[in-house]
């Protein structure tokens, strides 16, 4: 895969806890990773193909990895902002197992709209 095909800027958030004055918990994004990544589109065969892993696979991203990306990746607590679109991760890649290049599984969509 030549650089040249990570064409967009993505950045990746991680959800923020802290207690509010009451002493409730309240949850936030904030800006973790600021990348260049190929985000594409996942088609209605490769969601076919996917229905047993992932029914609500809607993109693939592919960004160069990071140590960042090393198991166990707390997908749960991240997420993608691709232009003004939010895009939940679902699971992370390490590409061949060679630390070279991750792919990001996502669905659109934040699931608590934060």
């Amino acid at each position: 895969m030549a650089s040249g095909k990570l064409h967009h800027r993505i950045k990746i958030q991680k959800r923020n806890h802290s207690l509010d004055m009451y002493g409730q918990r309240q949850d936030s994004w904030e800006d973790y990773l600021s990348v260049r990544a190929n985000v594409r589109p996942v088609s209605g065969m490769e969601k076919l193909a996917s229905m047993s892993v992932a029914a609500t696979l809607t993109h693939t991203i592919l960004v160069r990895y990071r140590k960042e990306f090393r198991f166990p990746l707390k997908v749960a607590s991240m997420r993608v902002v691709f232009d003004e679109r939010v895009l939940d991760i679902d699971s992370v890649r390490n590409l061949e197992e060679r630390n070279r290049w991750a792919v990001l599984n996502c669905v659109e969509g934040s699931v608590d709209g934060n």
